[in-house]
């Protein structure tokens, strides 16, 4: 009896000793290189996830890109509204009352509150477009504040599945003693690179998109240059060429460009709307436009006189200066949609670039053609 339970406890304590050992001392397996499966399912993912945030970066820059624009539309309506204010009280037209009874009977009375009509009509309808352009500006950048955080997150995924099938490469590369990484590898950090550059310069936009011109633009400037934020600085300045055939100037408004660089007093402006007036009052608001722009590009140009008046009395004359039209005008009441013309002019409204010279456009001469006029 003994004898047994003795043999049976040494059997009870061999299997205790074997469970003991086997939990102590497990047995590692070898690592295996990932399958081609394996492979080829994370290579898929990386291409699909590299796709993806390729077309979200490049949907990120246009997004950035027409805030900007937008932006820089802003400060110059926004800038060119406060010189429009400077100049109607520097030519008299502050006081709407003067000019009305001023009148020297009924029917002037009643072109002269036309004349005033046309200017608060104007004015408000740039305040109007001022405003709209200001509520689309905060609300694109407020999708293009969502758009960033999507990239961000796209940028992040991209990252993790880069490591991921990493690790697998390396893994069946050390197996096989053969360094091989599919072509899309290469793309990858570029990929991330330019995706975080987006992210960066699209949410600087967005911040700036969400405060109103006022708070960027604080010195009055009639250069107009200066009072543009540094973000719109890295947009191309360049303007396409109007159409010559183009006569809707709602479908396809003139370029901007630079101001003069010189300034022009109150005289020199009525002076200039007065020619406007005279030489194309009947044509279209962008040929009063083009002409203007002409006049003011002689003054910035060598080859004339450095001033409105010199231009205008220079040789060969202008007709209704010759005729005495325009000094009969100065006299009397000049358009305000030619004074209007004028002053988007010296604003910077340009639409024939750097032309000096114009000639009717029954001519033989190659150029930009407004209204009766070519310019070249």
């Amino acid at each position: 009896m003994y004898g047994y339970h003795k043999k049976r406890y040494h059997r009870l304590c061999i299997c205790l000793l074997s469970v003991i050992f086997s939990i102590a001392c497990p047995v590692y397996a070898a690592d295996t290189p990932p399958s081609s499966d394996t492979l080829s399912a994370h290579n898929t993912l990386l291409l699909d996830t590299a796709q993806s945030l390729s077309t979200m970066t490049d949907r990120t820059e246009e997004m950035k890109n027409l805030l900007i624009d937008a932006q820089i539309q802003e400060a110059r309506q926004y800038q060119m509204m406060r010189l429009r204010i400077q100049w109607l009280y520097e030519t008299g037209y502050s006081s709407f009352l003067e000019q009305l009874l001023g009148a020297s009977d009924f029917p002037d009375f009643l072109n002269r509150s036309e004349q005033i009509r046309s200017l608060i009509t104007y004015d408000r309808n740039q305040l109007t477009e001022l405003s709209n352009l200001r509520s689309s500006i905060e609300a694109d950048a407020a999708l293009l504040t969502k758009q960033c955080d999507l990239l961000r997150a796209s940028r992040d995924a991209l990252s993790i599945e880069y490591e991921k099938l990493l690790i697998l490469l390396n893994q069946q590369n050390t197996a096989s003693g053969v360094s091989v990484f599919p072509e899309v590898f290469s793309r990858i950090p570029e990929l991330i690179a330019r995706a975080d550059e987006q992210i960066e310069e699209g949410q600087l936009a967005a911040d700036q998109g969400i405060h109103a011109p006022s708070s960027e633009i604080r010195d009055p400037d009639p250069s107009l240059n200066d009072d543009i934020s540094d973000n719109t600085s890295n947009v191309a300045d360049s303007e396409s060429t109007v159409d010559e055939n183009e006569e809707d100037d709602e479908i396809a408004p003139p370029p901007f460009s630079p101001p003069p660089s010189f300034s022009v007093s109150a005289s020199e402006s009525l002076l200039l709307s007065a020619l406007i007036q005279c030489e194309a009052g009947t044509e279209d608001y962008t040929a009063m436009t083009a002409l203007a722009s002409c006049i003011l590009n002689r003054v910035s140009s060598p080859l004339f006189p450095n001033s409105i008046s010199g231009v205008i009395e220079s040789e060969p004359l202008f007709s209704s200066v010759s005729d005495g039209r325009i000094e009969a005008l100065l006299y009397g009441d000049i358009d305000s949609v030619c004074q209007n013309a004028v002053f988007d002019a010296i604003s910077g409204t340009n639409p024939i670039g750097s032309c000096l010279y114009f000639s009717p456009a029954s001519s033989s001469a190659s150029g930009a053609t407004f209204g009766s006029f070519t310019f070249y």
